[in-house]
């Protein structure tokens, strides 16, 4: 089963109660939500930025910034990880693993 940006951003919303992600609604609850659900695609999917910010209708810095918050929340705010771990089971997602090269020791100076 692939897990979509859409499928993410519905269970996203069902979990914090909002009918949609409205583009342009800036309440802190629904921003909230909406950083996660981006944070969540990223994680999931392993779009990129700017392929992110086109589902989300916002730029791809948004979309860097909003990751970047939820992932510092993370580490501060236990409710905020079960919600993420809610929504990844109820999507089926497991956290894509992104091989990388890793220089040898000479390159990385």
């Amino acid at each position: 089963m692939v897990t979509t940006v859409r499928s993410i951003m519905a269970a996203t919303a069902r979990l914090y109660g909002i009918r949609d992600f409205v583009p342009y609604k800036r309440d802190d609850h629904t921003s909230r939500a909406r950083q996660l659900a981006m944070y969540l695609a990223r994680e999931i999917t392993g779009q990129s930025y700017p392929q992110l910010g086109a589902v989300f209708h916002r730029h791809h810095s948004t979309i860097m910034l909003g990751c970047d918050n939820v992932a510092y929340r993370l580490e501060r705010e236990p409710i905020l990880r079960m919600a993420r771990n809610a929504i990844r089971r109820e999507v089926g997602g497991r956290r894509r693993l992104t091989l990388r090269r890793i220089p040898p020791a000479d390159e990385r100076l």
